[in-house]
């Protein structure tokens, strides 16, 4: 950004600046004024959506201005210092005249207002680059979270697609492409939208393109961009603009060529590999989700697992660059949330979750408001998010309305399932798509601490897990079965010993070995880092009694833990520890840094095999005998260990691998650590917004006899959330 000061925007309203274009032939400097203006005069403008990096290698290349198109052999001034297609560098870039001074922008964007601008008319835009103050972080807090407003009261939004290519041809060492750009610009349509939206002429719009301007359309890196994504869901009106070509939206959904890659079949003129590409996928998703813009599909946990993989600058985007599409969260800057808990009384300022702010007439609509702050470190947007998503709990739609899912299969469905209880069951899968949209940046975070899980107020989050089976069995470690044939010999024996009467089991097992054995292959040191003992008293787990009422008879289906958990588990926590670490040959404190950095070493990572074809990998501390928890529609996977009240009162810790029977049922289960576990059946179900019935229809396969799942709640707090989520699969 230049020395350039821009006019301050007025105060204590909602407010943005303007940019006003004046008219002039397409080799004119651009010149233009800003205009501050409230939102409570009306202000009339065009929106312009684009990426700040140019959509496409070849445009790059690109001259801005006639004293850049030079003859063969020697190169614009703009290409001497142009290191990389994209985003150009503040020494390169061309420039504006702004209030009379010079002004730098992107080099993309100099050829959208070259092309956007009109020979006889003035036309009033608003464009992030030049109108927010890059780098004043509360102006831009506060406008990113006025997005969604700038963008619906906008008059119309144009969507910039870039340039076609334009060579300059070997024949004719004097072929200017800046002369052939401007020549099309005067024959094309885009020139005339300042005075169509002044309503000095008619509307005038271009033919629809063939199948290859389309192939080239689709392979615009616009789709792919995060911020585009609610730019081109919003707005009532929205025109497309290629070069000197601009077409509604409305014609856009018409084309031939689209319904053709819709289908993905070849058509003459469209190669199949030109239609299945990254910006084709793209752009279908944006079609989809502005046509479900109005539904319950909007919520913001859907859009964080639409978009987690869209480009963006700053990962935080991936957030904050959705709020204004979701119906289910109001975005709020800094100062307007501090504004929002000064009329709270205090002690209910000091209950607030986090990084979000309720008011009761949102609550009733299920709405909160979630705070734009990009001082804050990814590990609290994190939070934030997943602590409001949590407490929203509000009744959705189970059909979703985006194309990229599809509806409840009716085994599937729970129509007696509370708001509350689904949240229950999502929440883990919740937690890893929004670490997925914020890359590994929250684990990086969180690792950076010297012990994420001492004793610290965090929100306490309930979540439904299932009981998948048991350890039945230890292996070798992940190293040895890794790079000793001797203990992948070992390790085959093992589970070939305990099925040796069971030819069926067998195949089943072998198939099921070699895709454990490729992913074991694949895993990195981040993969094996996560595959941990997590040592913290908070987290504990119940039965639901939903599937075994007789479990917690006391407190059946409620959510509550045995009156004795709380009491009793924490004498036998520690209990559990120190006899890890005994067998582990440590005697260290597990709160000592040196242990922590020591459990996440691969060397001490044990495979395993379990009940109902069972196999993985268990840290340390894992015996056989504890149980794996799956979770719904994810990887995710957990090793508890039970706890068993006795008629005595005596409670006991651990079971005896592959018993028939039992004398007590577990009443509560203790937190060992993260597991990987293979297994043939897939626990992901198609779509995003069915709820698992009480038994996960996987475990009802009948290719799978036997499997049987209890539902457990699970008391977890955010430390522990955040590992077991970090890297899954969703």
């Amino acid at each position: 950004m230049s020395s350039f000061v821009l006019p301050p925007l007025p105060h204590g309203v909602d407010a943005i600046r303007t940019i006003k274009v004046e008219p002039g032939d397409f080799s004119d400097p651009l010149i233009c004024t800003l205009n501050p203006v409230a939102f409570g005069a009306k202000p009339k403008y065009v929106a312009l959506s684009y990426t700040w990096g140019d959509p496409y290698p070849d445009n790059a290349a690109l001259p801005t201005s006639p004293a850049d198109a030079q003859p063969q052999g020697v190169y614009p001034t703009y290409l001497q210092n142009h290191a990389a297609v994209g985003r150009t560098t503040q020494s390169v870039m061309p420039t504006i005249t702004l209030d009379g001074s010079p002004f730098p922008i992107g080099h993309n964007l100099y050829l959208a207002l070259l092309h956007l601008r009109s020979l006889t008319e003035p036309l009033t835009l608003w464009v992030d680059a030049v109108c927010i103050n890059q780098n004043d972080l509360q102006e831009r807090n506060s406008q990113v979270a006025l997005m969604s407003f700038i963008y619906t009261r906008a008059t119309a939004v144009v969507v910039w697609l870039g340039v076609r290519e334009h060579y300059r041809s070997q024949l004719d060492p004097f072929s200017d492409p800046f002369r052939s750009m401007a020549a099309e610009w005067k024959a094309g349509q885009v020139q005339h939208l300042a005075a169509t939206l002044a309503n000095k002429t008619k509307h005038r719009f271009s033919p629809p393109p063939d199948h290859r301007v389309f192939s080239r359309l689709a392979e615009s890196s616009y789709w792919t961009r995060l911020w585009v994504v609610q730019e081109l869901c919003l707005p009532r009106v929205l025109f497309l603009v290629y070069g000197p070509n601009i077409w509604t939206y409305e014609d856009f959904l018409q084309w031939e060529a689209l319904r053709v890659a819709r289908t993905k079949q070849p058509s003459p003129g469209l190669a199949v590999h030109q239609v299945i590409h990254e910006g084709l996928d793209a752009m279908l998703r944006l079609i989809d989700a502005r046509a479900a813009k109005f539904s319950d599909a909007m919520r913001l946990e859907n859009l964080l697992e639409l978009f987690a993989r869209n480009r963006c600058t700053d990962l935080r985007d991936r957030v904050y660059g959705l709020l204004g599409l979701a119906n289910d969260v109001h975005p709020v800057s800094r100062s307007q949330q501090d504004d929002a808990t000064k009329s709270i009384p205090d002690d209910a300022a000091n209950s607030t979750p986090l990084g979000h702010v309720g008011d009761a007439a949102h609550s009733r609509r299920g709405i909160e408001s979630l705070q734009v702050d990009y001082r804050l470190s990814f590990y609290d947007i994190w939070a934030n998010v997943v602590d409001l998503i949590y407490c929203q709990a509000k009744t959705v739609d189970r059909r979703s309305d985006l194309g990229t899912t599809t509806g409840t299969p009716d085994s599937l469905r729970a129509p007696g399932i509370s708001a509350q209880e689904e949240r229950y069951r999502s929440i883990v899968r919740t937690s890893a798509v929004i670490q997925t949209a914020l890359g590994q940046s929250v684990q990086e975070e969180h690792a950076k601490l010297k012990n994420p899980f001492i004793p610290k107020p965090s929100p306490i989050i309930r979540a439904i897990g299932y009981l998948r089976g048991q350890i039945t069995e230890l292996g070798p470690d992940y190293t040895s079965l890794i790079a000793s044939a001797r203990a992948q010999q070992d390790w085959v024996s093992l589970w070939t010993s305990h099925h040796c009467h069971e030819p069926s089991s067998l195949a089943t097992l072998r198939r099921l070995n070699e895709e454990f054995m490729a992913r074991l292959i694949a895993k990195d040191e981040q993969d094996l880092d996560l595959i941990r003992e997590i040592r913290t008293p908070k987290v504990i787990a119940w039965p639901t009694g939903r599937l075994n009422e007789d479990i917690n008879k006391d407190n059946p289906a409620t959510g509550t833990p045995p009156d004795w958990v709380n009491s009793k588990l924490d004498k036998l926590y520690p209990e559990m520890w120190n006899e890890a670490d005994n067998n582990n040959n440590n005697n260290n404190n597990s709160n000592d840094i040196n242990q922590q950095q020591q459990l996440q070493k691969s060397a001490g990572i044990k495979s395993f095999i379990g009940t109902d074809h069972l196999m993985g990998l268990v840290p340390p501390a894992a015996r056989a005998g504890d149980w794996i928890v799956r979770f719904w529609n994810c990887d995710a996977a957990i090793v508890v260990r039970s706890a068993h009240v006795h008629d005595t009162g005596v409670v006991t810790l651990g079971d005896s691998p592959r018993k028939t029977t039992t004398t007590t049922e577990p009443s509560a289960f203790l937190l060992v650590g993260r597991a990987d576990v293979a297994e043939l059946h897939d626990w992901k179900v198609t779509g995003r917004d069915e709820p698992p019935s009480d038994e996960p229809d996987i475990l009802n396969d009948e290719k799978a006899p036997g499997l049987k799942s209890e539902a457990l709640y699970i008391s977890l707090d955010l430390p522990t959330l955040q590992v077991m989520t970090s890297r899954i699969q969703t």
